[in-house]
């Protein structure tokens, strides 16, 4: 009796399966791998899966090489700055599979911080005063930042603390500064101060008064130097008077007042009967300084229509 043997190949098919993702030459730390800024690595994805599988590598969505009809994928990639730190996933899959076999691995990138591009900076806040506003960062960094912010003084910057006026959050890679009930001392130049082990970078902040504070700023100078200016003035006017009381003297030529107020000489004639008169003549030549000339010719016509019997004030020649 004669035997026969039969051979039988059966050809299993199953769905990709990730073996292993990992970054060569690179010490690991806990859940991930560290790279200095510039440095190339190496990716390798293996995968098992028949039939072969097409694999991809990807950061953040963004696919960065794929391969097709194979079990196996390394890419070289060129870590250029912060940015390209974070979590790199290899994704592989073929006819079988419903979802594709993924594995995730993190690069840490270790650099200067730098702004998040997620993030909607705010430099330049306009704002009156009595309100709250705020100043905020956050920061792409490894190793983790610190955050210090300060205020320009005078001629210095001064850390800031958190206090009553202030209140600084700082939570991961991102701090804020918050500025209660705005007074005039609180407009200026602010600053943050964002470093780590590598390097540090600084934000410069500005808060300004809006367009009607700045006149309302703008208007308590000029009243308080013109009534300072005014009390001085009247105060030399008085002595005078008292000066020509006494001597009785009926004419006399004023160049000091008027020296005082615009600094060329003129010549103030004063009669005795109307000596009061004449000196609110020396606050007209104080009104030509504080206000402009349409503002100064409204008030001599002003001034004129009232008292028509009133002397005026002329250049001495």
């Amino acid at each position: 009796m004669t035997q026969s043997t039969t051979s039988l190949d059966i050809d299993v098919r199953y769905r990709s399966k990730i073996l292993q993702f990992s970054v060569t030459d690179l010490k690991r730390r806990r859940k991930h791998f560290e790279v200095t800024e510039n440095e190339t690595v190496l990716f390798i994805c293996s995968v098992d899966s028949n039939p072969v599988s097409s694999i991809a590598i990807s950061l953040k969505q963004r696919e960065l090489v794929r391969s097709e009809s194979t079990n196996s994928l390394s890419s070289a990639y060129r870590v250029n700055s912060c940015l390209d730190g974070g979590v790199y996933q290899c994704a592989a899959h073929n006819i079988y599979n419903i979802k594709p076999s993924l594995k995730n691995v993190t690069l840490l990138v270790r650099c200067i911080p730098l702004l998040s591009p997620e993030f909607d900076l705010k430099t330049n806040i306009t704002s009156a005063e009595n309100v709250t506003v705020t100043f905020a960062f956050k920061a792409i960094a490894y190793p983790a930042p610190e955050f210090l912010w300060y205020k320009f003084d005078n001629s210095s910057w001064k850390t800031i603390s958190s206090d009553v006026k202030y209140e600084i959050r700082t939570r991961g890679h991102y701090s804020s500064l918050t500025i209660s009930v705005i007074t005039e001392e609180d407009y200026g130049q602010y600053k943050l101060r964002i470093h780590n082990a590598v390097g540090f970078l600084e934000q410069l902040y500005f808060l300004n008064a809006n367009a009607t504070q700045q006149t309302t700023y703008s208007t308590m100078k000029w009243v308080i130097t013109c009534v300072s200016v005014g009390t001085f003035v009247f105060t030399i006017s008085v002595v005078v008077m008292v000066f020509i009381r006494r001597r009785g003297t009926l004419n006399l030529s004023v160049t000091q007042t008027a020296e005082i107020i615009s600094g060329s000489q003129t010549s103030l004639n004063f009669n005795p009967d109307v000596h009061t008169v004449h000196t609110m003549h020396a606050y007209s030549q104080l009104y030509e300084h504080c206000f402009d000339d349409e503002r100064y010719t409204e008030l001599q016509t002003l001034e004129a229509d009232k008292y028509p019997n009133r002397g005026y004030l002329t250049p001495a020649i």
